[in-house]
C-alpha cells in the first residue's frame, strides 16, 4: 500500500513539474520583444512605446501599477531606476555626468500640474540628475526587421532645467543647457556610445513637449534595429530633469522598396506640433530669432569654432548661439553661414591654398605642415593625404602616469583591442580596433570638416576622458591623436586578447545588453534546472517502480 502511494506521488510530482515547464517556455519567449507580426509602411515596431506598460494602448487613462522592471544596459539592479516595461537604462558616469535616477510617472500631483509632465496617456519617462551632469536614456532592441528596410525613429521630450531653489518648477538660465536626441543603430546593437548610431541633431525643449527627431537608418543583415533616447544636462545644477514620452520607431519602407542612400539627420529647426494635441505649440526656445539690423553673416571654413569667430568678431559665444537656434558646435560644416553682430575682422582668413593643376610654380598645394611626426621617437610617420583631403590617425597607449602624454621610455606602451569609431556630419565613417603593434592607424581619404572620434578601453582599462574627442579637420592636415588609458582599479582580471571591451561605466557590459532583458535570463537558467529535476524524479520513479515489483 505504502509503495503505491508512493507511485502515485512520484508521477503527480512529474506531471507538475512538466506543466511548470511548460508555462515558463513562452513567458521567457515573450520577453524577448519581437517586433509585430504586421510590418507595414507606418507601424510601430515598439513595445511600450507610450510607458503606459505592456499590453495596455498609448492613450490608457487608468492607473497600472507594476508597469517597470529593473532592466539596466549594465545588467545591474539600482534601487533608484525604475525602467519602463520592454526598455532598458542606459548612462554613462564618465566626465563628471551621474548615474541618473529615473521613474515612470503618473498623470498625477505634481505631474499633472502646470507645466504638465506627461505628453499622452497616463504615464510617461522621468530620469533626473540631482546636483549633477546627465546623458542617460533609454534603448529599446527590436528583431525580426527585414534587412534593408528604412525604419525612422522619434519621441517626444521636455526638460526642466534650472539652479533656482526657490522659484516655480520651470526652466532658467543657459537656453542651451539642456538637450534631447533620437539614435537608431541599424545593426541591434546596445551601445549608444558606438559610431553605428545614427544620431538626430539636438533639440532644445523645455517646460511643455516637443518632438525630437525624426532620425531614420537602413537596417542591416542582423534583421534588428535599436532605438536609443537620449537627455544631455551639461551642468551641474539643482534641476536637471528630463521627461520623456510617445516614441516611435515607425516602419518607412520595406526591403524591397526603393533604399534610402542618406542618413543625414534633418535639420533641428522648428518642430511641428504634436499631431495628437493641435493646441500644442512649438516651445519658444525653438522659435526663431529675427537677426538684428546690425547682423552679419560668417561662412564657417576650415578650422573655425565658436569660441574662435566669438573672439574674432569681439562678442560672446553665447550671443552665436542666440541668433542661430539649434547650432551644434560639434558639427559646423565648411560653407555653412550663422548670422553674427559686431565688426568683421581684419581679411585674413580668406588666404586659401589654390588648387588648379594647372599651376606651375614649384611649391606643391599641401602646406609643409601636413607630415606627422613620428610620436615618441619608435613610430612611424603618418602618410601624407591626397591633394583636397586629410586623415586621422590614433592609436591607444597605458597611461601610466596618468599626465595625458606618452612617454614610450616610461614604459607606456601601445595597447590593443580599444575600439576607435569616426564620425562626420553625415553619420559614421569607419571604425578601427587597435593592435597595440601597427599603430598610429590612419582614417584616410577624408574630407575637410568637423569630426568626432569616440573610443571605448581594452578590458582592464579606464578612459581618462568622456569618451570621445572632437576636431577640425583641415585640407592636407593629417592629425594624430593619442589615446591614454589607465589601470582599472576595478578590474579582477589581466587583460588578454580577446576579451569584451568594457563598457561606458567601465564594467563589462552583462548578456542581456544584447537582445532580451534580464529577466529572459533568468527565466531560461530555471528552464534548465527544471529540466534536471524532471529527469531526476523520472529516474527516481524508475527505481521505485521496480523495487516495488520485486518486493510484490
Amino acid at each position: 500500500m505504502a509503495a503505491r502511494r508512493l507511485r502515485v506521488v512520484a508521477a503527480l510530482s512529474v506531471l507538475a513539474f512538466t506543466l511548470f515547464g511548460l508555462i515558463l517556455s513562452p513567458a521567457a519567449q515573450a520577453a524577448e520583444l519581437p517586433s509585430p507580426l504586421q510590418q507595414n509602411a507606418g507601424t510601430n515596431l515598439l513595445v511600450n512605446p507610450g510607458f503606459e506598460g505592456i499590453g495596455r494602448p498609448e492613450n490608457n487613462s487608468t492607473p497600472n501599477y507594476g508597469n517597470w522592471t529593473r532592466d539596466t544596459f549594465t545588467g545591474a539592479q539600482y534601487g533608484e531606476i525604475f525602467t519602463p516595461e520592454g526598455w532598458v537604462t542606459w548612462w554613462t558616469e564618465a566626465d563628471g555626468f551621474k548615474r541618473p535616477e529615473c521613474h515612470v510617472i503618473p498623470r498625477e500631483h505634481p505631474y499633472n500640474a502646470d507645466p504638465i509632465r506627461i505628453h499622452n496617456g497616463y504615464y510617461s519617462g522621468k530620469c533626473f540628475a540631482f546636483w549633477g551632469k546627465q546623458n542617460a536614456g533609454y534603448l529599446q532592441v527590436v528583431r525580426n526587421i527585414p534587412a534593408g528596410s528604412v525604419v525612422e525613429g522619434s519621441f517626444y521630450a521636455h526638460a526642466w532645467s534650472c539652479d533656482d531653489s526657490e522659484g516655480p518648477p520651470i526652466s532658467c538660465g543657459d537656453p542651451h543647457a539642456f538637450y534631447f536626441r533620437v539614435g537608431i543603430d541599424p545593426n541591434g546593437g546596445t551601445d549608444p556610445f558606438s559610431g553605428n548610431v545614427v544620431w538626430s541633431a539636438p533639440y532644445y525643449h523645455y517646460d511643455q513637449f516637443g518632438l525630437v527627431g525624426p532620425v531614420q537608418a537602413t537596417v542591416g543583415g542582423s534583421g534588428a534595429a535599436t532605438l536609443f533616447l537620449q537627455s544631455y544636462g551639461k551642468w551641474t545644477i539643482k534641476h536637471n530633469d528630463a521627461y520623456m514620452d510617445s516614441a516611435a520607431l515607425r516602419l518607412v519602407s520595406a526591403a524591397a522598396a526603393q533604399p534610402e542612400p542618406t542618413l543625414e539627420p534633418p535639420p533641428a529647426a522648428e518642430e511641428p506640433a504634436d499631431p495628437a494635441d493641435p493646441a500644442d505649440p512649438a516651445p519658444a526656445q525653438n522659435t526663431p530669432v529675427p537677426p538684428p539690423a546690425d547682423a552679419t553673416i560668417h561662412t564657417i571654413v576650415a578650422g573655425d569654432t565658436i569660441l574662435g569667430i566669438a573672439l574674432a568678431y569681439g562678442i560672446d559665444p553665447e550671443i552665436i548661439y542666440e541668433l542661430n537656434p539649434g547650432l551644434d558646435p560639434a558639427f559646423l560644416q565648411i560653407g555653412q553661414e550663422i548670422i553674427l553682430v559686431g565688426t568683421a575682422p581684419p581679411a585674413a582668413a580668406p588666404t586659401e591654398v589654390p588648387e588648379p593643376v594647372e599651376e606651375t610654380s614649384p611649391p606643391e598645394p599641401l602646406p609643409t605642415a601636413t607630415v606627422a611626426p613620428s610620436i615618441g621617437g619608435d613610430l612611424p610617420a603618418a602618410p601624407l593625404p591626397a591633394a583636397g583631403r586629410g586623415s586621422i590617425c590614433v592609436l591607444a597607449f597605458y597611461d601610466a602616469n596618468a599626465d595625458m602624454f606618452r612617454q614610450p621610455d616610461a614604459n607606456e606602451m601601445l595597447l590593443p583591442n580599444a575600439e576607435m569609431s569616426l564620425l562626420a556630419q553625415s553619420g559614421p565613417v569607419d571604425s578601427y580596433t587597435t593592435d597595440g603593434i601597427s599603430e598610429p592607424w590612419c582614417f584616410e581619404d577624408l574630407e575637410p570638416g568637423n569630426y568626432i572620434l569616440r573610443h571605448t578601453p581594452p578590458a582592464g582599462y579606464a578612459m581618462t576622458d568622456g569618451g570621445q574627442w572632437a576636431l577640425t579637420l583641415a585640407e592636407g592636415r593629417v592629425e594624430t591623436l593619442e589615446i591614454p588609458y589607465t589601470r582599472d582599479a576595478d578590474a579582477s582580471v589581466p587583460v588578454t586578447e580577446g576579451e569584451e571591451p568594457l563598457g561606458p561605466t567601465g564594467e563589462t557590459p552583462a548578456e542581456d545588453e544584447v537582445g532580451g532583458s534580464r529577466v529572459t535570463n533568468v527565466l531560461n537558467v530555471v528552464l534548465r534546472v527544471s529540466g534536471f529535476i524532471v529527469l531526476a524524479l523520472a529516474i527516481a520513479v524508475l527505481v521505485l517502480f521496480v523495487l516495488s515489483r520485486r518486493t510484490a
